[in-house]
């Protein structure tokens, strides 16, 4: 892609800030992604939780306090399971009219490379189509970071003719703007976002759909 202007949010973008940025986002794109944790489409009930064995402490009164540990966090995977699973149906039903294709279990996309653990990584990457029906679905959201398990699917992107513009990885906070136009940075000041930016060779990742 050759040198761009590279702008990292430094704040994430929240309420009106943040409908500003989907309404620009939206002009400037043909495609959106998201990212889904398939692992959790399974019954809740069916996960297995592998504990080490007594041996590997010294004491019992240790592996007690470990015991406790895991039941707890066990409880708490399971009910961000079941928010997961209850909520993530619904709002994938509403945006199912406008999806393009489906990657199972993918090597990367724009924020994440997960190399050789991607055969021990259980996501999906939904692509979708780019048009006014989908603003309200993509508001629902209540910022930029917010696009996060247990309550909606992850890391929102947007593309324009294959190519990663706009890359969030929620979880980490981290969303980065590319653009080879500097009105570009102008514009994104007066929606009123937070940013520092730098003109950087960079290779723009992308998506064929």
């Amino acid at each position: 892609m050759g040198s761009v202007y590279l702008i990292w949010i430094l704040d994430e973008p929240r309420t009106t800030v943040y409908e500003k940025l989907i309404d620009y986002a939206l002009s400037k794109s043909d495609a959106f992604m998201l990212v889904l944790r398939r692992q959790f489409d399974c019954d809740i009930n069916d996960f297995e939780f592998i504990l080490l064995k007594q041996e590997e402490f010294e004491n019992q009164m240790q592996y007690q306090k470990y015991l406790k540990s895991c039941e707890k966090s066990q409880k708490e995977m399971l009910i961000r399971a079941q928010i997961y699973k209850e909520r993530k149906k619904p709002f994938l039903l509403k945006l199912q009219p406008y999806l393009i294709k489906v990657r199972h279990k993918p090597e990367e996309w724009p924020s994440t490379m997960c190399g050789d653990r991607s055969n021990k990584i259980n996501f999906d990457i939904n692509l979708y189509k780019v048009c006014r029906e989908v603003r309200a679905h993509l508001l629902e959201p209540e910022g930029l970071f917010h696009w996060i398990y247990p309550y909606f699917p992850e890391d929102l992107c947007f593309f324009n003719d294959g190519y990663c513009w706009l890359s969030t990885s929620a979880h980490e906070g981290d969303a980065e703007i590319y653009t080879n136009n500097k009105d570009d940075v102008q514009v994104l000041k007066d929606l009123g976002l937070k940013f520092k930016y730098k003109d950087k060779e960079i290779k723009m990742f992308y998506e064929e759909y």
